[in-house]
């Protein structure tokens, strides 16, 4: 018996797996495609992704429309569902178990009712939480031979705002994001004698000065920027001795890609002046990247006809969203735009622990898609 597709985010959201391990959730997708056999289903692109393919009648273009699928590493505190985590730690705070449902709604429409032109790409994208998946499924696209797709597009619901508005902007709609490790080395020394070590919880005290300086929080400010410490430690507790190593850990984001790399060159290049001066050693890394999503004007466009064939209400918004999220390497590389779904403007929070999908966006996010697609190959 075929699940509905709210039972089916439920089940979903009571099994949530983390990012790189979304194993049983690769497999609940290609169990629910595999109703419909003229999709061809191709797994483990980028990890445990899977991309579902179905070929018009007619040819046309290849629009690809992507959902993400992994959980986060919160611990879930909403009494009010039946359906919680029965993993400890481990929730869909976000709403990709949602997401995964829309796209499987698309789907079976399209099996339903038939594809006449072009090609229809459905990608259920891992780990999108720790800014890899996007590169590793390039990687693969790229390693399989596979031609990049002509269109893309992704969605995301949006807490407090109206429920089932659309919401879009041309240009930046999220924000370029990226984190950094920094890992000092000095020299340890009895504590009553500091001047015979070299303790790097100076330059950290200058570093953090530093960044807060180059900081521009103004929203409405091109030039915008966050520099954010997320953890700091300096050697151990032991008062006899004065610390030798210390590590810091930073995040920052702007509205642009191009402003975070010359963001992180006057950061690392600050780093290095300053442990020069303190003389120290350092090593440090950028990790968990989250290229900008960029939306292509043309993209936005479609949203915007889809939405009003909808008789959906549509919002221009006025700043792109702070957060990061892995759809920018598909923007930068494919025309292609993301939007967002109003989950309502009382709703909890993204990555809160009371969290949950609004159910009542699914079909919303499904005509959406639709719509998209109908105005994509009616060019």
């Amino acid at each position: 018996m075929e699940l509905s597709l709210s039972t089916l985010r439920k089940k979903l959201h009571k099994e949530p797996e983390l990012s790189g391990q979304e194993k049983n959730t690769h497999a609940q997708i290609i169990s629910y495609l595999r109703q419909f056999p003229k999709f061809s289903i191709i797994r483990n692109i980028g990890g445990y992704g899977v991309l579902a393919e179905l070929k018009g009648e007619k040819p046309g273009p290849n629009i690809l429309l992507r959902a993400d699928i992994d959980a986060l590493p919160i611990q879930e505190k909403n009494t009010s569902i039946s359906y919680s985590s029965k993993t400890k730690g481990v929730a869909h705070l976000c709403g990709h178990d949602g997401h995964i449902a829309i796209l499987l709604g698309v789907a079976k429409h399209y099996a339903k009712h038939g594809f006449q032109k072009g090609k229809l790409s459905l990608l259920f994208q891992a780990e999108e939480e720790t800014g890899k998946g996007a590169s590793k499924v390039f990687t693969e696209l790229q390693k399989r031979k596979f031609p990049l797709p002509d269109f893309a597009f992704a969605l995301h619901n949006i807490p407090t705002f109206k429920h089932k508005n659309i919401l879009c902007k041309k240009g930046s709609f999220t924000s370029s994001v990226v984190s950094c490790e920094i890992y000092f080395e000095g020299k340890a020394s009895h504590a009553s004698a500091p001047q015979n070590g070299n303790n790097p919880a100076y330059a950290i005290s200058s570093i953090i000065q530093r960044i807060k300086e180059m900081e521009n929080p103004d929203q409405k400010s091109p030039s915008f920027s966050l520099i954010t410490p997320i953890h700091i430690n300096v050697g151990d507790i032991a008062y006899g001795t004065a610390a030798g190593n210390g590590e810091m850990h930073i995040t920052l984001r702007t509205r642009s890609n191009a402003k975070t790399d010359v963001l992180k060159l006057k950061i690392q290049k600050e780093i290095e002046s300053i442990c020069t001066t303190e003389g120290l050693k350092y090593s440090l890394n950028w990790l968990e990247e989250f290229r900008a999503v960029e939306n292509h004007p043309s993209a936005v466009n479609t949203i915007s006809l889809a939405a009003n064939s909808l008789n959906l209400e549509y919002l221009d918004l006025e700043f792109p969203f702070d957060f990061g999220e892995d759809f920018g390497l598909f923007t930068e590389n494919i025309p292609g735009a993301m939007f967002g779904i109003g989950a309502g403007e009382k709703h909890p929070q993204l990555h809160n622990p009371d969290y949950d999908f609004p159910d009542s966006i699914i079909e919303t996010g499904i005509d959406m898609f639709v719509e998209i697609v109908k105005q994509s190959t009616d060019k």
